[in-house]
């Protein structure tokens, strides 16, 4: 989904076909807000980072090494250079710009707009519908995520069942 599709969808959410009350750079800014607190919460953005350590370095700084990482998910046992890290969704800058979160949680940021939207505008019962409709979205992700990790494990063992 793009910049554009998420904040017409938000808008069309919030009540709002045009930047009437709401301004697109701000409707923009909480959409990155969003990203980024969605790819902190569900650590949907995987990487693996690789980097040339010195000599006589013993220790490195996490942030100057993997910039965009928000947490480390395993230790390397094969290579002493390398960081499995999850990454924090990059800003959106552009309309045409593509969000790299996983399709299904293109939704939950929509709702984490309408959500912050309703609250400045004071409407409580609509904004903890849809915090309530966040925090399901990305549970419901995060199941699907554990499942998958399950099935990719039980395929992935070396044994025959007799």
């Amino acid at each position: 989904m793009t910049l554009k599709e998420m904040r017409d969808l938000a808008r069309k959410r919030l009540g709002e076909t045009t930047a009437a009350f709401w301004s697109d750079a701000e409707i923009n800014g909480w959409i990155n807000l969003g990203c980024k607190d969605i790819a902190f919460r569900s650590k949907c953005l995987p990487d693996t980072v690789t980097f040339t350590p010195t000599t006589d370095t013993a220790e490195y700084t996490l942030s100057t090494v993997v910039p965009d990482c928000i947490s480390i998910t395993e230790e390397s046992t094969t290579n002493a250079a390398e960081v499995h890290c999850c990454k924090t969704a990059p800003t959106l800058s552009s309309d045409s710009a593509t969000s790299t979160l996983p399709e299904n949680l293109h939704e939950a940021v929509v709702d984490f707009v309408v959500a912050t939207g309703f609250s400045t505008r004071g409407w409580v019962d609509k904004e903890n519908d849809a915090w309530q409709k966040f925090f399901t979205r990305i549970k419901e992700y995060m199941v699907e995520r554990h499942r998958q990790r399950e099935d990719e494990s039980i395929i992935s063992r070396n044994y025959r069942n007799v």
